[in-house]
């Protein structure tokens, strides 16, 4: 099992063992299939934000969060309550040797219902590309030895006043070829 302290990091891509890995976003973008248009400095911010509470808050070393982050931890902690589910494991780099290809998907749930699902959060709009993404991160935790394998991979859309949207399941386990098409195409 591979531990975030061998691995380092960059915006587009990850260095492990000293080979270069693309991001799953990385790939994405190269496809063209991420409009970076209406992004700006502020909302990578706020997400980068948002992303940092929620892992502090648990791993349970959560002081006093930022008041522009509140409402998102909010909606959290409300999907969890609401969710009933076991949180399995959060902020977990997977990696894809073959591919040369890796990721951090934000969170890993099982729902009462027995569905094993990682989830991405969100702080904008439902894209086209988060289908995509969620793919990629399955085909990455799924070709690693762990016991945590998923099933499905779903958005959970935090929002500022501090509710969320659970997206409906966008892919499975079975169905992650799109992504690995664009790895072998734009990857590495």
């Amino acid at each position: 099992m591979t531990t975030t302290t061998e691995i380092t990091t960059s915006p587009t891509h990850y260095i492990f063992g000293g080979e270069k890995y693309a991001r799953v976003s990385e790939v994405l973008r190269r496809a063209g299939l991420v409009d970076t248009r209406f992004y700006n400095e502020d909302a990578a911010d706020k997400g980068t934000g948002v992303h940092k509470t929620i892992e502090l808050f648990l791993d349970g070393t959560l002081g006093k969060e930022a008041p522009e982050v509140t409402p998102y931890l909010d909606a959290f902690r409300l999907f969890l309550a609401e969710a009933d589910g076991e949180v399995l494991c959060w902020e977990r780099i997977v990696i894809h040797e073959e591919l040369k290809i890796a990721g951090t998907f934000d969170l890993q749930v099982k729902f009462p219902s027995g569905e094993n699902c990682i989830l991405d959060f969100k702080t904008g709009q439902a894209e086209d590309w988060h289908r995509l993404q969620l793919q990629g991160y399955l085909l990455l935790n799924n070709s690693v030895e762990s016991d945590h394998k998923a099933d499905t991979g779903r958005c959970l859309y935090l929002d500022k006043k501090g509710g969320y949207k659970l997206s409906p399941v966008l892919c499975n386990a079975w169905d992650t070829r799109d992504f690995e098409t664009l790895a072998k195409n734009f990857g590495g």
